[in-house]
């Protein structure tokens, strides 16, 4: 019995010190004072140099056709999204730069992030209608066993492949449902 009163304790102590829980996250749009925590977070996310990560952000803060979202945790940026709407076809969408710290990874705030980009694009420019949503899963340079984005309803594209060889994937939205 004392034995399991400790285990008990033991995991009552570690979960006092975990990283926060998606409850505790807020999605908000991108403030440009993040730019540095943002490049940090992004450049460990797709191993580049977080130089370039932070010229990338500035040029994206300046785009009309662009919005980008960060999850906070007790006001410190834990991660980003980014919504893209074509300049040439402007029912063309597309969602990149989804990036955890990896302090808050398997917390849930990625699926939290691609919600929130999807209940974006069907609000505020998708205008009623259906449209489908884009991505390249770069998560699978490094994992190529990951899920994540299957597990969000997205399926490849075929064989298409990104600018950077990543594979293509999809997923229909109906901007009249939640």
């Amino acid at each position: 019995m004392a034995e399991n009163m400790a285990k008990t304790l033991r995991k009552t102590d570690a979960s006092q010190t975990a990283a926060p829980n998606p409850a505790d996250a807020a999605i908000v749009p991108f403030d440009s004072g993040q730019i540095p925590a943002a490049a940090k977070i992004l450049s460990k996310a797709f191993n580049l140099s977080a130089r370039r990560v932070t010229r990338d952000l500035k040029a994206l803060t300046d785009s009309f056709n662009q919005a980008t979202f960060m999850a906070t945790v007790d006001g410190r940026l834990v991660g980003t999204v980014r919504c893209h709407r074509s300049d040439k076809n402007p029912d063309y969408f597309s969602v990149s730069l989804l990036a955890v710290d990896p302090a808050h990874r398997k917390k849930g705030i990625g699926h939290m992030l691609m919600r929130h980009a999807e209940d974006f694009l069907k609000k505020e420019w998708m205008k009623g209608a259906q449209h489908y949503v884009s991505l390249e899963d770069s998560t699978k340079h490094n994992n190529p066993k990951s899920r994540f984005y299957e597990g969000m309803g997205y399926t490849q594209w075929g064989d298409r492949k990104g600018a950077d060889g990543d594979p293509i994937f999809y997923k229909w939205l109906n901007a009249g449902n939640s």
